[in-house]
C-alpha cells in the first residue's frame, strides 16, 4: 500500500502528554476525576539505587557484613537496615549514603521507624496489564516492583526526625503495638492538606491514614479498574476514585487493609497447609508440574500444593515465585527463605480471593 492509499485517522494530541495515538476521550475524562496518586501523597521520591547491588545488599545480616568486610570497609551495624528488594523479597542493605549511587535519604529514613509506603510506577513500558503496586515497610529498592520502570515510594507517614525514635506513644497507632516508654518521636500524615479536606468534606468524618490507605490498594487491586483504564495506566501515575458511599468506602478500606497486612506479611492467612519437600535445599531450576501444583526448586525437592494461578501471579514486571527462586540459584534455601515461599503461596493465594470479592462490592 502505498502512502495515498492508506488509511489515516485524525488525532487531537492533549495535555500533558500529547501522545500520538486515539485514546478514548469520554472514558479518559471520567479517569481524570480520579485524584492522582502524587496529589494525595506529596513527599515521595524513587527507590534506591545502589550502584552495585552485590556489594551492598544481603540476603541476610551475616551475608552483607561479609560483603562489606570483603571491600576493606570497617562494618557499622547501625547501617545494616531491612531492604524491600523484590515483591516479598527483603533483604539487608547497608544503608551508607557516601557510598550508594542513589540514597534517597531524605525520604527513605521516614521508612527506618514504623511506617508503610505504597510502591507504584509512573507508568509502565512492559505489555503486560497492569499490577504495578505493592506496599513495604522498609525502603525500597529502584527496581522493587518492576525491573523496566523505576519504582515510586509513597510514606503513609512522615517523622521529624526520621531515623532516629520510636514513633509518639501518645499517637493513634493502628499500625503496630505501642511500645514500651521511650523517647519518641512524632510523626505526621502524608496527606496532601488539600486531598484531607476533601476526603474529610465528601465523606463527612475524620477517617485514619490506614483506613484510606485500605481502600486506596483496594481500588488498585480491582480487577475491573486494571482493565478499564488500562491505556491510562500505563502512561502516567494511577489516579484513584473515590466513592461516594461512606460504607463502600468502609468496606473496600477494610479489605484494602487486609491486603496491606498481607503483603507485609504480618498477616498470614492460614487457608490452606503449602508443605515443603526436605533434601538438600539447594535451588537450581524452578519448574512448576501444574497436574501436581509442585513447584520444584531441584530434582527431588519442590514445595505443595500451589496452586496454578498463584504460579502465575505477576506484581509488576515480575512472576513473583518465579523471580524470589531465581534470584536465589545455586545457594541453598534456609528455614527462613522456606518458611517466606510457604507464606508467600498463601498470601497470594489470599490476593487472588480478595481481589475478586473488591470486584463484587465495586466496579468502576
Amino acid at each position: 500500500m502505498d502512502f495515498d492509499q492508506a488509511y489515516w485517522s485524525e488525532i487531537y494530541p492533549k495535555s500533558p502528554f500529547y501522545l500520538f495515538i486515539s485514546q478514548d476521550e469520554s472514558l479518559r475524562e471520567i479517569y481524570e476525576q480520579g485524584i492522582k496518586i502524587p496529589d494525595i501523597f506529596p513527599i515521595n521520591s524513587v527507590g534506591i539505587a545502589t550502584g552495585d547491588d552485590k556489594s551492598f545488599v544481603g540476603f541476610s545480616e551475616t551475608d552483607l557484613r561479609k560483603r562489606i568486610l570483603a571491600q576493606n570497609l570497617k562494618f557499622d551495624d547501625s547501617l545494616c537496615h531491612r531492604f524491600a528488594y523484590r515483591p516479598f523479597d527483603y533483604r539487608f542493605l547497608y544503608f551508607d549514603p557516601k557510598l550508594l549511587e542513589r540514597a534517597r535519604e531524605n525520604i527513605m529514613r521516614h521508612m527506618f521507624s514504623h511506617n508503610i509506603g505504597l510502591c507504584t510506577s509512573k507508568g509502565i513500558e512492559i505489555k503486560r496489564e497492569w499490577h504495578h503496586v505493592l506496599c513495604a515497610d522498609a525502603p525500597i529498592n529502584l527496581h522493587n516492583v518492576s525491573m523496566k520502570e523505576g519504582n515510586y515510594l509513597f510514606p503513609l507517614y512522615l517523622y521529624n526526625n526520621p531515623g532516629k525514635n520510636k514513633p509518639n506513644k501518645n499517637q493513634n497507632n493502628h499500625l503496630f503495638v505501642k511500645e514500651p516508654q521511650a523517647q519518641y518521636n512524632e510523626r505526621r500524615e502524608n496527606f496532601a492538606p488539600k486531598f484531607r479536606s476533601f476526603i474529610d468534606q465528601k465523606y463527612s468524618h475524620h477517617y485514619e491514614p490506614e483506613e484510606i490507605l485500605g481502600y486506596i490498594y483496594a481500588v488498585l487491586h480491582s480487577p475491573t479498574y486494571r482493565q478499564k483504564y488500562a491505556e491510562f495506566l500505563k502512561i502516567d501515575f494511577p489516579r484513584i476514585p473515590f466513592v461516594d458511599d461512606p460504607e463502600t468506602f468502609e468496606k473496600l478500606a477494610a479489605l484494602g487493609w487486609q491486603l496491606v497486612q498481607a503483603h507485609l506479611l504480618k498477616d498470614i492467612p492460614d487457608t490452606f497447609k503449602v508443605e515443603v519437600i526436605k533434601g538438600g535445599d539447594k535451588v537450581e531450576k524452578p519448574v512448576y508440574a501444574a497436574s501436581q501444583q509442585r513447584l520444584f526448586f531441584n530434582n527431588e525437592q519442590y514445595f505443595a500444593p500451589v496452586p496454578e494461578d498463584v504460579w502465575n501471579f505477576h506484581i509488576g514486571g515480575y512472576q513473583v515465585l518465579d523471580k524470589y527462586l531465581k534470584a536465589r540459584k545455586g545457594r541453598e534455601l534456609s528455614l527462613d527463605e522456606k518458611e517466606n515461599i510457604i507464606n508467600v503461596v498463601k498470601v497470594l493465594r489470599f490476593t487472588i480471593n480478595r481481589m475478586q470479592e473488591i470486584d463484587e462490592i465495586w466496579r468502576p
